[in-house]
């Protein structure tokens, strides 16, 4: 009988059991508990492993069903910690019911009170994505890098299968510019179904939920993926537009905690508070998560537009160098197309300054950069842990300065984040100053509010143990009588 099955075949019946082995051992082996607010996980299927993770190091908490974890009615729990490269406790074939005592019971143990299982949530829906916000979100969705990777992967298997698939490459050659025209559409064109299939997969039915200083989000379809964002561990705010969304009103809003890992980031994105709705909700959803009233923002110092147009202009000359030395080209077409090149140049300027600004306001900094991508940092100064006004050799020549504001767990640079670029330097100067001090205030106002929050927290376990002694005196009499 054996000898009639093939050996790849048997090798894999011989895996897959494997497989079903270890996993069952693996589940068999695994123990966890949460004791005197500390989660202990015991595993290990040859040697044994203890860890224990402090509830308050956790700064999130969320949860992974792929399609059979769906069916099987488990999921997968992951508590997330400041600090760390990877997430520092997951807990797999964990009940659905189970999940959401221990997201509860984490919840609780942030608010200071005790939890029962039978306690309901009191979840507020704050946003529900609509069938046309999806398909705006589809739409919308496009990546070059993908288009690249279309691109070359259309390439290789041109050139590496060109036999196989009887493809003369010397005829494709001569007709290089149709060739190409060809392939950098489709190429394009499979990038952006690629991307707006990729963002159905991940956003649909996404919903977000506010209870008490914690956001709640669940998301996706073939995978389902929810968690927690506590807003007490927000480092910054981000609104994003890229050019197409930006251009029929609509956008996006990320909000960014210290406990998400790098590769968790690259995994799920699981910041992402709302994938996409009409760009007036968003100061709206803002006011309700963090209290914040987002206004108009500074222009950057004029001097910084002359300074891009110089840097476009020097690129428009090499270009129009390089067509009139290596295309032929008559006078009037080669004037038309510097002149072209020139006007885009000082266009590409001014769109470029136009879209970056900053405001300063009582508890946050507001910072705006980019057009084809623009992203709205909104930052607590409480988060803010350094100051950094920084000055290149170029910037110097024009008496320009940038501002970086520092904060955990965020890699900042000139070329991006948290930076208000290009202002006059004596500007740059006062705001950093201004910065500083409404930074050291803001510390002060929060730690009072901290204290504030521990001693209420106090107060209403003290009365939440009282309530329970009264019940039980009260139930004893009652037996008595």
């Amino acid at each position: 009988m054996l000898e009639q099955i093939p050996l790849f075949l048997l090798l894999l019946l011989l895996a897959f059991g494997g497989l079903l082995a270890w996993n069952y051992a693996y589940w068999k082996r695994f123990d966890y508990e949460i004791k005197d607010n500390v989660l202990e996980i015991r595993s290990g299927v040859f040697s044994r492993r203890k860890r224990e993770v402090p509830l308050k190091r956790v700064q999130n908490v969320d949860v992974r069903e792929n399609v059979f974890q769906q069916a099987l009615g488990i999921a997968e729990l992951r508590f997330e910690t400041a600090g760390g490269g990877t997430t520092e406790a997951v807990l797999r074939y964990v009940s659905s019911d189970d999940v959401e005592l221990l997201r509860r019971r984490y919840q609780s143990f942030k608010e200071g009170r005790e939890i029962k299982r039978e306690e309901p949530d009191k979840d507020r829906l704050l946003y529900e994505i609509e069938p046309i916000e999806m398909g705006i979100l589809c739409l919308t969705s496009y990546s070059l890098a993908s288009t690249i990777g279309i691109f070359g992967f259309i390439i290789f298997i041109l050139f590496t299968f060109d036999q196989a698939l009887n493809i003369d490459i010397g005829l494709l050659a001569e007709s290089i510019i149709l060739f190409g025209g060809g392939l950098i559409v489709l190429s394009f064109l499979g990038a952006w179904l690629f991307n707006a299939g990729r963002k159905f997969i991940s956003y649909y039915n996404f919903k977000l939920y506010k209870s008490g200083d914690t956001l709640k989000y669940r998301r996706g379809i073939f995978r389902r993926y929810s968690g927690t964002i506590p807003l007490d561990k927000l480092q910054n705010i981000t609104i994003k537009e890229n050019l197409l969304q930006r251009l029929i009103g609509y956008g996006g809003l990320d909000i960014d905690t210290a406990g998400y890992s790098a590769q968790q980031r690259a995994e799920t994105g699981a910041e992402v508070a709302i994938p996409i709705t009409k760009i007036g909700n968003i100061p709206k959803i803002i006011k309700e998560v963090e209290g914040v009233e987002v206004t108009e923002l500074n222009h950057i110092a004029e001097r910084a537009m002359q300074r891009y147009g110089v840097r476009y202009s020097i690129l428009a000359i090499l270009i129009s160098a390089g067509t009139y030395y290596f295309i032929e080209l008559t006078p009037a077409i080669l004037i038309g197309v510097v002149a072209v090149l020139f006007i885009g140049a000082l266009t590409a300027a001014y769109l470029k300054w136009i879209h970056k600004g900053y405001q300063v306001l009582d508890n946050y900094l507001m910072t705006r950069n980019g057009f084809w991508r623009r992203n709205t940092k909104i930052v607590p100064y409480y988060r803010i842990q350094n100051i950094i006004v920084q000055s290149t050799f170029l910037q110097r020549r024009w008496s320009l300065a940038s501002i970086i504001p520092d904060t955990a767990g965020t890699y900042l640079s000139i070329s991006g984040e948290i930076v208000a670029t290009d202002l006059d330097k004596n500007d740059a100067e006062e705001l950093g100053d201004k910065v500083f001090e409404e930074l050291q205030r803001s510390l002060v106002d929060y730690r009072e509010r901290k204290l504030k929050e521990k001693e209420e927290r106090k107060k209403r376990q003290q009365k939440e143990l009282d309530d329970d002694v009264n019940e039980k005196e009260t139930d004893s009499w009652a037996e008595e009588l």
